[in-house]
């Protein structure tokens, strides 16, 4: 045959499926790899290849090296918490849990890991492979995270472990918090809950490696269906605007593929809005339309967007954006929390408006609280460091915030309302929480568990006083089956507590009052109620 028919032949071959969008590098690896080797006749290969997809009974190697007996206990639960909660939305999905391997999923622990640009430990570091030889997801979780660093929880294993198994899938990592396939290195996330728009892409997921298999069963020739995503801008510093003002900028994209390209674009905050095409056919461009929220934003707006396609090269690209956005106010509290003295006392807030401003405060009113409040021209020095802004010399009105006694204990917040003589509804009243407090308060109030299963399962809270250090003397539990350990967490004014249930308790209302004592007189007891169902 020469080599005119054989590029004929080659090119009458049907495309291979394409793969679905936001799929994460090592399973595109491993589809195409079977496209690939059915591309080039190998039929062999192509079989071999297509075992690196996931599958829905995969083995799940928990690997308790360097664990103590009760960590081993308490994080095996938590693996076994995280299977199931798959399992809550994929009925189909039956990990198989071992000691040993080979596994597809191995999650693994260690002492400590290498440190984030942050400062403090990566929480876990997950690696994905798409050679059928390897696990395709392998997780190392951290003994320790967070700064100061605090001793791994179970429901930190719990939501690494979820998000092990979104990377087994094939899941792409989402920008959306307590999503499946976002995690982070701080301690204290909440327990992720898989649902059923996670249950939905991963059967879409596993669905297509079920196509990509047979067709390797099959062994026919096919060409391997490659869209390719081409983005204008790799970056973009954008011109510095006035809060209010209206921005809107273009990102032109292309697909130089041989196949269609689907695609969506997310951002990191709400400050920037996109919209573009979802959809493009081989050799088509479109627009990425991206709106920036300069009202509800200010400061220096240093985010990204993230572009998520079935370019299986590059199936998420991000594009750092930053522009700057000058506020025609801020609101700044002078301390936040204020603590209220038992007699009453005073606080002020400050008002910067900058020159250019078209309105002028007329009334303050501060709501929450007994007190009396009222407003004054002001200059001095003043920092902002929520936008970045270092101490400098700025001009505006000062509000004092005169309360009187309170009876209360804890923290809580008060709303200030500056209303001016502005016809923007924007500017017409500016509102700022700021939060007041007085004496030794618990972040949350209770601890809620939820339903539980007749497992060992962990909890925490804080407790704090920012404005003066105490000392946890003893914590006790009115429950055999609950039992908490308190420790500093950000110095001696703010400690965190851990709540353990052993699991030994038979199905029922668990309820129990945890006793801290402390070493201010005025606070010697403190009392904080569990409450979750055993099933």
């Amino acid at each position: 045959m020469t080599a005119a028919l054989l590029a004929l032949a080659f090119a009458q071959a049907p495309l291979g499926p394409t793969v679905p969008a936001g799929s994460n590098r090592a399973f595109a690896e491993a589809a195409l790899n079977v496209q690939d080797r059915l591309q080039e006749g190998k039929k062999v290969e192509a079989k071999r290849a297509s075992e690196a997809l996931p599958n829905w009974k995969p083995r799940v190697w928990f690997d308790g090296a360097g664990l103590d007996a009760e960590q081993k206990t308490l994080f095996r639960a938590a693996v076994t918490r995280a299977l199931r909660n798959w399992s809550n939305q994929l009925p189909e999905f039956e990990p198989q849990l071992v000691e040993a391997g080979p596994a597809q999923i191995k999650i693994s622990f260690t002492s400590r890991l290498a440190d984030t640009d942050f400062g403090w430990p990566h929480g876990a570091a997950t690696m994905t492979s798409s050679d059928p030889g390897d696990a395709q997801v392998a997780t190392t979780i951290g003994l320790v995270r967070g700064n100061p660093q605090q001793a791994l929880l179970a429901d930190e294993v719990h939501n690494e472990t979820v998000y092990a198994v979104s990377q087994y899938f094939g899941f792409g990592d989402s920008l959306r918090v307590g999503a499946s396939s976002w995690r982070t290195d701080l301690p204290g996330a909440n327990k992720v809950t898989v649902l059923p728009l996670d249950g939905a892409g991963a059967r879409k997921l596993l669905g297509y490696a079920t196509e990509v298999r047979k067709l390797a069963e099959a062994g026919d020739k096919i060409t391997a269906a490659r869209p390719r995503l081409s983005l204008e801008h790799t970056s973009l510093e954008l011109p510095n605007v006035v809060q209010g003002e209206d921005k809107v900028f273009d990102i032109q994209v292309a697909n130089n593929g041989n196949a269609p390209l689907s695609m969506r674009v997310e951002s990191e905050c709400a400050c920037y809005a996109p919209s573009g095409p979802t959809l493009l056919q081989p050799g088509q461009t479109g627009l990425i339309r991206v709106a920036v929220n300069s009202r509800d934003f200010v400061g220096n707006l240093k985010k990204k967007l993230r572009v998520i396609s079935n370019d299986s090269d590059f199936p998420v690209r991000e594009i750092p954006v930053s522009i700057v956005v000058k506020p025609q106010f801020r609101l700044l509290a002078e301390t936040s929390p204020y603590e209220i003295p038992e007699e009453g006392g005073s606080t002020h807030l400050f008002l910067i408006v900058e020159e250019g401003a078209k309105w002028k405060p007329q009334e303050v009113r501060v709501d929450g609280f007994k007190n009396v409040s009222s407003i004054e021209p002001w200059e001095g020095e003043i920092a902002d460091p929520e936008i970045g802004m270092a101490k400098t010399k700025k001009s505006g009105y000062r509000i004092t915030v005169e309360f009187e006694a309170q009876r209360f204990t804890g923290r809580s917040l008060a709303t200030c309302t500056v209303f001016t003589d502005s016809k923007d509804p924007m500017f017409a009243s500016i509102r700022r929480n700021f939060e007041v407090m007085r004496g030794i308060y618990a972040s949350p109030g209770e601890v809620f568990l939820g339903e539980i299963p007749a497992e060992p399962t962990t909890a925490f809270f804080f407790l704090s006083r920012p404005t003066k250090p105490f000392k946890i003397l003893e914590v006790t539990s009115s429950s055999p089956f609950v039992k908490a350990e308190a420790k500093v967490f950000k110095g001696a004014d703010e400690w965190r507590v851990v709540v353990k249930f052993d699991g030994k308790m038979d199905p029922g209302i668990l309820e129990a009052i945890l006793t801290i004592k402390t070493d201010d007189p005025k606070q010697p007891v403190i009392e904080i109620p569990v409450q979750g169902t055993v099933r």
